[in-house]
């Protein structure tokens, strides 16, 4: 009975060399005879033990021999390796006391440079408190400087110092006018009187100026005009500079608009350019505005800058408008302008054939209708150009150098140009394209195109007819045969 027991408790595996309970090369056994060879296995395990062993002695062996060269030759080689491992220790453990030193010494330096840069920012503090009140103080002593001065100035007529005395007035920081609100009257008597004293003079300098700068326009003193001119910057009155200063300029430009407008209306001074009456009338009109402007602009530069001048342009530019108007209604009238440009509109949009049209324009008559229109626009550019030149330049910009602060300022000064530029071309092109003379010079434009279009046609339409006449005139006899005329250079005799 054990035996079945063992058999079927430890034996249900296959053995190793079978393959589905059959051994390779061997029949398979009957069912019910014995399925495992106990005594092959324990000979194989055996044989398997032994070899195992043989390669054991040999690793041993071998690893002895590796200990024992290593422990003759190399010896030394440990002995001097275990020394560089502790000469290595011994410097790590200097490098890391200086370490701790260095640290320590930079923790002490952190806090000097702490304790430095909050004296320095207390010290910038005070130096900026102190330039303040010096500068305070400073403008303070002008302030009394100019209220003695101003009134002594004004009842010597001595303008220039009192406006001198005025635009420092103006331009004194307004912490100085916050003083006079104190409420200790010692402090500020003083610096309420010079106030009230220098509002109260600059009305009156206005005044004077004013009436001064009137009656030297009325009564044409260029030199007197000049004076006061440079006055109105300084108590901050450009504009109103400006505007009486116009009214001189103004009238030349009018006096030079009713001389040539005359003698346009006279038929000119030379009866050979008659056919350019017009465009030789605009070209004096546009020279002498120029000139007056070249000779006026150098005072109004100089005191009032460049910006200002473009403003000034657009007061002169009303009278110049004014002009235009008067010589393209003259032009169109005496031209008959639009009644060509009816004719010509409908034959080359063929409203009506060319023969149909009553009063058929001449095209050699568009043709120097055409040409004076184009001087005409030729002398515009010219003045456009010498406006662009003088008026329109843009003002130098000084980079200062630095860094931090002097950047930020920088970019700041880069933008406030470019508005300013942008600002000044738009002005510009409402000056040059968007006045009277701009677009009135346009509609030209378009009408010359117009006549040149007809003017071309019928010059097409004629060399057409001419060859085609040449054609027909050129059929000659020779004989009983008609041969075409050949050109010149190919022409034989038959």
């Amino acid at each position: 009975m054990p035996e079945p027991i063992l058999h079927s408790k430890f034996l249900s595996g296959l053995p190793a060399g079978r393959k589905n309970g059959v051994r390779h090369g061997e029949k398979p056994e009957k069912v019910g005879e014995k399925q495992f060879d106990f005594t092959r296995k324990i000979r194989e395990l055996r044989l398997e033990l032994e070899i195992k062993k043989r390669e054991e002695e040999r690793i041993e062996k071998d690893i002895a021999i590796i200990l024992e060269e290593n422990t003759i030759d190399g010896g030394e080689q440990n002995r001097s390796f275990g020394l560089a491992v502790t000469r290595l220790n011994n410097h790590m453990l200097v490098v890391e006391n200086s370490a701790k030193q260095l640290t320590s010494a930079l923790k002490n330096i952190s806090v000097l440079a702490d304790t430095i840069s909050g004296r320095v920012s207390a010290l910038d503090v005070a130096k900026t408190r102190v330039v303040g009140c010096l500068q305070l103080a400073g403008d303070m002593r002008d302030l009394g400087v100019c209220a003695e001065g101003i009134d002594d100035a004004i009842r010597s007529e001595d303008f220039e110092t009192a406006s001198q005395h005025i635009h420092r007035f103006l331009t004194l920081d307004q912490a100085v006018f916050q003083i006079r609100e104190f409420k200790q009257k010692d402090a500020t008597d003083s610096i309420r009187h010079s106030y009230e004293v220098l509002s109260s003079a600059k009305e009156r300098l206005s005044k004077i100026l004013k009436s001064r700068l009137t009656e030297s326009v009325q009564k044409g003193d260029v030199a007197e005009m000049q004076r006061f001119i440079k006055m109105f910057p300084l108590i901050h009155e450009p504009d109103e500079g400006l505007q009486r200063y116009s009214v001189f300029l103004n009238q030349k430009i009018d006096k030079l608009a009713e001389d040539n407008l005359a003698i346009m209306k006279a038929g000119g001074t030379d009866d050979n350019r008659r056919n350019v009456l017009y465009a030789d009338t605009l070209f004096m009109f546009f020279e002498g505005v120029a000139e007056i402007i070249e000779s006026n602009l150098p005072v109004l530069e100089h005191s009032y800058g460049l910006e200002k001048l473009l403003d000034f342009m657009f007061i002169l530019q009303a009278r110049i408008d004014e002009f235009f108007r008067r010589l393209h209604e003259e032009f169109d009238t005496r031209r008959r302008l639009s009644h060509f440009n009816r004719l010509v509109d409908d034959v080359i949009h063929q409203k009506k054939a060319a023969e149909a049209v009553e009063d058929a324009p001449d095209p050699m008559e568009i043709d120097a209708i055409a040409s004076e229109i184009c001087m005409m626009n030729t002398s515009a550019e010219m003045y456009w150009r010498f406006v662009s030149r003088r008026i329109g330049k843009n003002e130098v910009i000084r980079s200062p150098s630095g860094d931090g602060d002097d950047e930020e300022n920088e970019e700041a000064r880069q933008e406030r140009h470019r508005l300013r530029k942008e600002a000044k071309e738009q002005k510009m092109d409402q000056l040059l394209n968007r006045s009277r003379v701009g677009t009135k010079m346009q509609e030209l434009i378009g009408n010359y195109c117009l006549l040149e279009h007809f003017y071309m046609l019928k010059s097409v339409q004629k060399a057409i007819k001419s060859d085609v006449k040449e054609d027909a005139g050129g059929l000659t006899r020779c004989g009983d045969k008609k041969y075409r005329k050949r050109p010149l250079k190919q022409e034989k005799i038959c």
